[in-house]
């Protein structure tokens, strides 16, 4: 059943799905829908330390292609990424130069 980028980081967040659950729906729906979930915790205001650290652990053992520009990916992380999560930049630099 595909879901949304949002129910899929709910399920994340709250211990429900784990890199399984996330690597069969990259399988049978795509990159897009789970960077855009993960990437979502990095974007959103009510994500912290521990739900930002799962999800780049996710995004750097997964990944999904950043669909978005680096600079426009940055700028729109800024604001609430967790500057302590080493994950999100070596995501970046594995994804765009493998």
């Amino acid at each position: 059943m595909r879901r949304t980028p949002t129910e899929i980081l709910q399920l994340v967040c709250e211990g429900r799905w784990q890199r399984k659950h996330l690597a069969a729906m990259q399988q049978q729906f795509g990159d897009d829908l789970v960077f855009d979930a993960l990437f979502g915790v990095f974007t959103g205001e009510s994500h912290g330390f521990p739900d930002q650290q799962l999800a780049g652990r996710y995004l750097v053992q997964l990944r999904p292609n950043c669909h978005l520009p680096l600079a426009l990916a940055v700028r729109r992380s800024l604001a609430h990424w967790n500057l302590s999560i080493e994950e999100l930049p070596f995501y970046f630099w594995r994804v765009l130069w493998p």
